[in-house]
């Protein structure tokens, strides 16, 4: 029983330290690499980037099911 709990409570403490180191050095490579790139740093184009992975990919087929492509595409242009 009380290597049940030591081992949750070591899981526990290796998941919070993982979770701080990885915001750490998120933000000091956040750091380093945007002040090297000064006034270099471009913006992104307009539009919506959808959901990693997945992106646009769901509009897609309700569009391609419901007999109207057009309608997908014309998201697209202004």
């Amino acid at each position: 029983m009380e290597l049940e709990v030591a081992a949750s409570v070591a899981l526990a403490v290796l998941i919070v330290a993982y979770g701080f180191i990885f915001g750490v050095l998120k933000r000091v490579n956040e750091w380093i690499y945007v002040s090297r790139l000064g006034e270099k740093r471009a913006s992104l184009p307009p539009g919506d980037m959808g959901w990693p992975l997945v992106g646009k990919m769901w509009s897609f087929l309700r569009a391609f099911r419901s007999g109207d492509p057009d309608s997908f595409l014309s998201t697209f242009i202004s």
